[in-house]
């Protein structure tokens, strides 16, 4: 991205500096320029943003943190108070708050940053300040964090004169000790009239909890909580023009076509593995949006190459099995010859332990290898932001991710099944031991096999059992088949009047859909097997003598077998 010397004034977000390095330096008048922003008053306060956030840290005391930015073009910044209530009747404030951080946020390159107005230059620039306090939370359902300010920036989607309130919310009775999502990219995005837009914050959830985003209502508080109002027919839902946010990562998309500020109001919220809400911060921020001379970061860059031990569900989704080994490689390109890419993720953070390794500048190359744990289950998010090193300000692009992670499968313990010549077939899966996933591939020594071992047919051997799902996830269990020898005390019994007479019949009613058992005194089990040698149907019980039962209804047309077996098997 590059500012041309008419292009608005209206520049810092991402301040994500490396090391002093090589920056391609462009003529621009922007950076003496006084008038910067779309601002409010002249001499106030222009804060454009922020979050509140909190973390426990044992025993009902909670950490919480505010964090706002503040343009450099404004007045110094004040103490600030955070406001506490809860649905129980609890209502205090902590006020007085000074900053514990100041950090400049501004999406420069490296050469100017310490020419931005927030140390006394003429290019536009951005702080974040922190302010942090320790409260006691008792358990309440409803805990309510906020902060506000009396007015806002001027901006494309929001009617002049509003207010600006942030706040969150904490169950601590649903979850009693826990850290709210934070966010790993601070800074406020400036973006490029006419150049698609991926953005994404990077909100990740220190405890594993699941995360939703949604785009909401910015508030203000005049003289109680409220929704700002909207201009153009804009909503908090459709803060601007083709505006949409992914509901599973946040990333933000849309193409701005006008220069100024476009406020955006994202809701992440915080779930249990069960469902039940445990809380939601709200981060308030404008795009600020400008004229640029040459393009951001390549938005479709960045996908999943080169994926080994995964399955891909798309450009920028992989499904992983428990247990595997997965690698790939991410590259990230921008069309401006000799441009020199940067980038922050969140790879570490969101897959503990991976192998990642960064190669070049243009192209841009993430290798990455993660042994997925066996007991993970889910999803895992993360975002890589690529900035390139335009000047004064730098073009920003954010990728995300999804990794879903298949559980792992199930294929039973190994057995052994020990049969006779004059025995009767017998399904393989009965000789697994544990709890074997079923309709898996059985294979042996005369190859793919039913499932169903026929004495005096089948080969005995090695037969093995394997299942699989859609991301390639496989496990497997063997079954060792041997013959007796005709002496064996069972094999004799078998070649013998039976002391024990199995008189079973059954017989199907058409009209009405039921089984009609006969002479079913000591049935204890009956199963429907499909042409594969699946079992797709089992039922146990105590029968009398002529029980009557509905046939299933959810198998598929086709011929299959009824298998009766009464208490001696």
């Amino acid at each position: 991205m590059r500012c041309g010397k008419n292009d608005l004034p209206a520049g810092p977000a991402e301040g994500y500096l490396s090391a002093a390095r090589p920056e391609r330096m462009y003529r621009h008048s922007l950076v003496l320029i006084a008038g910067l922003f779309l601002s409010a008053a002249a001499f106030a306060i222009h804060l454009p943003g922020g979050t509140i956030t909190w973390r426990c840290i044992g025993g009902n005391f909670h950490e919480v943190e505010l964090q706002v930015w503040r343009e450099c073009s404004g007045n110094a910044m004040q103490s600030q108070t955070i406001n506490f209530s809860n649905d129980c009747g609890v209502v205090f404030n902590v006020s007085d708050l000074e900053p514990v951080e100041v950090l400049n946020v501004s999406q420069v390159c490296a050469s100017e940053l310490g020419n931005t107005n927030c140390n006394g230059g003429g290019v536009a620039g951005i702080e974040r300040y922190t302010y942090r306090t320790t409260v006691f939370l008792s358990p309440c359902n409803a805990w309510t964090f906020s902060w506000d300010i009396c007015c806002r920036n001027n901006s494309l989607n929001i009617e002049p004169s509003q207010g600006l309130h942030l706040e969150a919310r904490l169950n601590n009775l649903a979850q009693t000790c826990d850290a709210s999502p934070t966010f790993a990219h601070n800074g406020v995005p400036l973006v490029c009239v006419g150049q698609p837009v991926n953005y994404d914050p990077g909100a990740t959830d220190p405890d594993g909890h699941r995360l939703r985003f949604s785009l909401v209502d910015a508030l203000l508080y005049n003289p109680e909580v409220a929704p700002v109002d909207y201009t153009n027919g804009f909503t908090g839902a459709q803060p601007y023009t083709g505006m949409s946010i992914d509901t599973l990562t946040g990333r933000i998309s849309f193409t701005p076509d006008l220069q100024g500020y476009v406020v955006v109001s994202m809701l992440v919220e915080e779930y249990r593995a069960d469902g039940v809400l445990i809380g939601s911060v709200i981060r308030d921020f404008p795009f600020i949006v400008q004229a640029c001379s040459t393009n951001s970061p390549t938005i479709s860059a960045g996908g999943f190459e080169n994926v080994t031990g995964a399955s891909a569900l798309g450009p920028y989704e992989l499904e992983a099995c428990a247990g595997s080994t997965l690698c790939c490689a991410l590259n990230y390109i921008d069309t401006d010859a000799n441009t020199v890419l940067e980038q922050i993720n969140t790879i570490a953070a969101a897959l503990p332990g991976v192998e990642l390794d960064t190669l070049g500048t243009m192209p841009l190359t993430l290798d990455l290898c993660w042994q997925v744990p066996a007991n993970a289950t889910g999803i895992r998010r993360f975002t890589t932001l690529v900035l390139d090193d335009a000047c004064p300000y730098r073009g920003l692009q954010t990728y995300s991710y999804i990794i879903r992670i298949a559980p792992p499968l199930n294929a039973g313990g190994d057995g052994q099944a020990r049969f006779c010549i004059l025995a009767e077939p017998f399904a393989l899966n009965d000789s697994l031991t544990g709890t074997p996933i079923p309709f898996g591939q059985w294979s042996g020594p005369d190859g793919v096999s039913t499932g169903i071992f026929v004495p005096g047919i089948s080969t005995p051997g090695t037969y093995t059992y394997v299942v699989q799902n859609s991301a390639g996830c496989t496990d497997s269990a063997v079954v060792v088949v041997d013959q007796l020898p005709s002496s064996d005390p069972l094999c004799i019994f078998l070649g013998t009047s039976s002391t024990h007479t199995f008189a079973f019949s059954a017989g199907p009613n058409p009209t009405s859909g039921t089984l009609q058992i006969e002479g079913a005194q000591g049935l204890r089990r009956l199963e429907l097997m499909d042409a594969q040698g699946r079992i797709t149907w089992l039922h146990t019980l105590n029968a009398e003598s002529r029980p009557t039962m509905e046939l299933p209804g959810n198998v598929a047309n086709g011929v299959y077998l009824l298998i009766m077996s009464d208490a001696f098997g």
